[in-house]
């Protein structure tokens, strides 16, 4: 399937979700146990299941996709790169003292991971220290448009 379809089921199996919380809370809240009631259950429960694996064979694509540089080509679509900075404490430490960056000698893990990244990026070596950036993928909430 390509996107395109992926994104049209995505949004319509959202939708009959959607439906059946709907359908669901408006009869718990008239206290009406019924076969309506069972029936929107049992709605909402298949549509929960097929939202979950289709989000997850998306994200897994674009994901898969990502790391070859492809984008998705549907506007519902994108993914955001997450970078994580991995060190050595201890030759952190050494570093820091050596280029006197007193105030991370604590280490605190936050401002250290902020002043390595940029550093890093920057083009300076660290001892110890490598940025590493993974895909995030995204999906609208919203995909109505897509119906």
């Amino acid at each position: 399937m390509d996107y395109n379809e992926l994104v049209k089921e995505l949004a319509t199996e959202r939708e009959r979700e959607k439906a059946g919380k709907y359908v669901m809370n408006t009869l718990l809240d008239n206290a009406k146990v019924s076969q309506q009631y069972m029936d929107a259950s049992k709605l909402q429960a298949s549509a929960s299941e097929r939202v979950e694996e289709l989000e997850t064979a998306i994200r897994i694509r674009i994901s898969t996709d990502a790391l070859s540089g492809i984008k998705p080509d549907h506007a519902a679509l994108n993914f955001r790169n997450k970078t994580t900075v991995n060190y050595d404490e201890s030759e952190a430490i050494e570093w820091a003292i050596s280029k006197d960056f007193r105030n991370v000698l604590q280490i605190q893990k936050t401002k250290f991971t902020k002043l390595a990244k940029s550093l890093v990026e920057a083009g300076q070596e660290i001892p110890g220290v490598a940025i590493s950036t993974t895909p995030q993928p995204t999906i609208k909430t919203d995909l109505s448009e897509y119906l």
